[in-house]
């Protein structure tokens, strides 16, 4: 469970009636408390979005809506994207009616208590949100405002808010903002995912993927790896890119997996689990099948080998294994998806050519 530690001192008037410094720190701490980490191959989630899932499921088979989460929906099934508070409900059921009932709530549920919105909240025409469920993560939103556009979304694991921290700071990845405990505010990078630019000459391709490279030594020096793949092709049918491609060049987004080696020895569980799935990715489904019990054990019986291993020869190990994994999504782009994106090649030999100056090394 994610605790609230960063409270703002910040407050907005709705119908006439104040909604104190108390009353959003009452609110904040039930929407960061819903944030909660699952098993160890899970990310974070939003436990209402959880339980929400199950209800629907359970609803779907009995036939019948009912219960508590019935009020979040209409007669055509649309749903109420306010029922993230219903635990409140239990705690404060007058504050819980209030916040149910105000408009500007309406419109921007849990959102309407991010500091970032807090100069605008009074005057909602000068911003507009769109938002959506994204499984049982929970809400993310896309918000436009005179100062700025944000994504605002849960985090998937306990380590992603200081890693988005530090990543953002060195230009790597989206600026990180002022936001609620649980979840991250940071910067809407405006510009194309890797494998949907069009134009591309050779040469600014092959120098694209010098920077891709880049920016996995400038990673690596912070010692943190990305422990994902780069491209992904979620549905066979299509490409997913984690690198945005903007006017100051590539960033990389989404940092849920990534790893902070800098904690060797001392990994969590979950830390374990990515590291060896960045070593081999084939290990996702080799233990697709075993109980958490007893992958925590084989989890813990990795950390003890760790341990007893020599420190810089591990963590450059690790790090050759994520830039192996970078090549094997380009490998996929060139060999699979060349006719969707075809300056693929060059990209992947640029990138291939960065590496050339890099031997990953440890702090």
């Amino acid at each position: 469970m994610f605790a609230s530690k960063r409270l703002q001192k910040y407050s907005y008037t709705i119908l006439g009636v104040l909604f104190s410094q108390k009353l959003f720190k009452r609110v904040i701490i039930v929407l960061a408390q819903n944030i909660k980490e699952g098993g160890v191959r899970d990310l974070s989630m939003d436990d209402t979005y959880r339980q929400f899932q199950s209800y629907m499921i359970a609803a779907f088979h009995e036939g019948k809506l009912d219960g508590i989460f019935s009020e979040f929906m209409d007669e055509n099934g649309s749903i109420n994207p306010r029922f993230p508070f219903i635990p409140l409900k239990a705690r404060d059921r007058d504050l819980y009616e209030r916040v149910m009932q105000d408009p500007v709530v309406e419109v921007f549920s849990i959102f309407a208590f991010f500091p970032q919105l807090a100069g605008y909240i009074n005057d909602p025409s000068s911003i507009s949100i769109s938002y959506k469920p994204i499984g049982k993560r929970g809400l993310v939103a896309a918000v436009k405002t005179p100062d700025g556009n944000f994504i605002m979304k849960p985090v998937q694991s306990p380590d992603e808010e200081r890693l988005a921290c530090i990543i953002g700071e060195n230009g790597l990845g989206p600026r990180q903002f002022p936001s609620i405990d649980g979840y991250l505010t940071e910067e809407f990078l405006d510009g194309t995912e890797l494998h949907a630019l069009e134009g591309l000459t050779p040469e600014s391709a092959f120098n694209l993927g010098q920077q891709v490279a880049e920016i996995y030594r400038q990673l690596h020096s912070l010692g943190i790896i990305y422990a994902d793949w780069i491209i992904q092709s979620p549905d066979f049918g299509g490409l997913k890119s984690q690198v945005i491609v903007g006017e100051k060049g590539p960033r990389f987004i989404d940092f849920g997996v990534a790893v902070d080696l800098l904690k060797f020895p001392d990994f969590s569980p979950r830390d374990i689990l990515y590291i060896c799935y960045t070593c081999d990715p084939m290990l996702k489904y080799h233990l697709g099948d075993i109980d958490e019990e007893e992958l925590i054990s084989r989890l813990n019986g990795v950390k003890s080998e760790l341990r007893n291993a020599p420190r810089e020869e591990t963590l450059g190990r690790i790090k050759e294994c994520d830039l192996r994994n970078a090549q094997k999504a380009f490998n996929l782009v060139v060999y699979a998806y060349d006719r969707l994106w075809g300056g693929s090649k060059d990209v992947f030999n640029g990138f291939l050519e960065g590496l050339k100056s890099y031997t990953p090394i440890v702090n």
